[in-house]
């Protein structure tokens, strides 16, 4: 089991390689690489792009619905997709939409890399490969902690609770009681 376990590690890092010569063959360099989560691989074919990516390479768009973008693969294939955003906390959260054909042609799966180049007349180029060594040992990013201290917000949970039981008649109360109970 475990010289099964190498043989795909050594696979994969082969086939990473050789995903990174193509894209140097066609004169791309990489910009980003991201690791696939299970909503990026879902039926919905849309890929979650970090902000100061999407700013920083993608065109310019001022309306959540975006505009059509084409973007190339390592192999030169073309493939149409919609870069959009949706408003996320007075910021915004950029997609591209309509990857599920070019996952498709990659094989990704959950895990997997979409990586993100680009060429000297700013083609977006998109590619695919398996995990390697090197992406199972990056840290998982680090959750901020909360800005409100711990338990504050129950104490006005409670209250809310509290007041709600006192609009209540006697009977809605005691259901309403013994639902929070369990």
């Amino acid at each position: 089991m475990a010289a099964a376990a190498a043989a795909a590690l050594v696979d994969n890092e082969f086939r990473a390689e050789q995903v990174f010569k193509q894209l140097e063959d066609i004169g791309a360099k990489v910009f980003f690489e991201k690791q696939l989560t299970s909503s990026d691989v879902s039926a919905s074919g849309r890929v979650v792009v970090p902000k100061a990516i999407a700013e920083q390479y993608f065109p310019r768009i001022d309306t959540p619905s975006g505009t059509e973008l084409s973007v190339e693969d390592a192999a030169g294939d073309t493939y149409t997709l919609r870069f959009r955003f949706w408003i996320n906390n007075q910021s915004r959260m950029y997609l591209l939409e309509g990857t599920a054909e070019l996952q498709h042609h990659y094989h990704l799966k959950m895990g997997d890399v979409l990586i993100f180049a680009q060429k000297e007349d700013s083609t977006i180029v998109l590619a695919g490969r398996p995990p390697t060594k090197a992406d199972a040992q990056k840290k998982p990013p680090v959750r901020r902690p909360s800005p409100t201290p711990a338990g504050r917000g129950t104490a006005r949970r409670e209250q809310v609770r509290t007041q709600r039981l006192r609009n209540t008649d006697h009977w809605s109360a005691a259901l309403f009681s013994s639902s929070c109970a369990s």
